[in-house]
């Protein structure tokens, strides 16, 4: 085990896994998962440390506050500048991206009773909440989140 600079655990293990192992086609309430975000203190920092650990960015351009990083797998993290973004950030969190088909997530998150820790209307032209974010117990944050 090991902590990242921002204090997040990562348990590193040594093993090759496949593609089809890593990605399972498993549906989620949630939508289409889209990887890890992690706020910052130092998002160059942090780079540098997932860097070392394999993850890596086409781009090394930290001026929006922000970076994309992914493994040799696909998986992806995102480095955020901490106090960026204009809603919760719970560290870390996991990110699904659905689009247009966010509301109708949203609602069926509602009817299964799951707590919403935040409703966002911030990205929304009409002021509707297209964005919600969750908690579960341990403190993992979830952006269900309308990407377009």
């Amino acid at each position: 085990m090991i902590t990242d600079p921002n204090g997040v655990w990562i348990k590193l293990i040594e093993k090759t896994l496949d593609e089809k192992t890593i990605r399972s086609n498993s549906k989620s309430l949630l939508g289409n998962y889209g990887g890890i975000c992690i706020e910052t203190l130092a998002v160059s920092k942090s780079y540098e440390f997932w860097n070392l650990i394999g993850f890596s960015s086409a781009s090394k351009d930290f001026s929006k506050g922000w970076i994309e990083m992914s493994s040799g797998t696909g998986d992806s993290i995102s480095l955020f500048q901490a106090q960026q973004c204009p809603h919760l950030f719970f560290n870390p969190s996991l990110t699904y991206f659905n689009g247009s088909r966010n509301p109708k997530i949203i609602e069926s998150l509602k009817k299964h009773n799951i707590e919403i820790r935040e409703e966002i209307t911030e990205f929304s032209s009409k002021g509707e909440v297209d964005n919600i974010i969750l908690k579960d117990s341990g403190g993992l944050g979830f952006f269900i989140f309308n990407d377009e």
